[in-house]
């Protein structure tokens, strides 16, 4: 909490981004069976936490069909949730760690991140991060940003959501 009260301006936002647009991302995920709410972070464990425990929990098989019936689709929904008193996690994983992963997916899955190709690691951060990165105070995420690389803090809303 005190790092939200000293750095309110920086990570405090008016919106929570609860989803990507693009299907296959998403942010927040509540499945009320069980009463879980979890925060997804790209490239921290969130395929397997998906695909190993929670579709299985929930008898799905397909990915997308899932995301689409557990997205928090709405503030509304997100606040009576929270306020119902879910359990709430997020994988985390060490920033650097998360950096080479994605470096990694994108350099395998090559013809689908063409952005990526034939960059060093230190071009994929400078480039592909570092020259792009601000933080967009509404939603809290900068959308010229692939989804795998916004940070955690601005993926989960740490301090917004408490």
């Amino acid at each position: 909490e005190k790092v939200c009260e000293k750095h309110s301006s920086e990570v405090l936002y008016e919106k929570v981004p609860l989803f990507e647009f693009d299907p296959i991302v998403q942010y927040i995920t509540f499945i009320p069976n069980y009463n879980f709410l979890l925060c997804s972070v790209p490239k921290a464990g969130s395929t397997t936490w998906y695909e190993g425990t929670l579709m299985r929990l929930t008898n799905h098989t397909d990915r997308l069909e899932f995301l689409h019936t557990y997205q928090v689709k709405d503030e509304e929904t997100f606040r009576k949730i929270r306020q119902d008193g879910a359990v709430s996690y997020v994988n985390v994983r060490h920033p650097f760690e998360r950096l080479a992963s994605a470096f990694l997916m994108f350099r395998k899955l090559e013809p689908e991140y063409p952005e990526y190709a034939d960059k060093t690691f230190e071009q994929f951060i400078v480039e592909g991060i570092l020259e792009k990165i601000t933080i967009h105070k509404t939603e809290g995420i900068n959308r010229e940003i692939n989804p795998h690389l916004h940070p955690s803090y601005s993926i989960c809303a740490f301090c917004n959501i408490k």
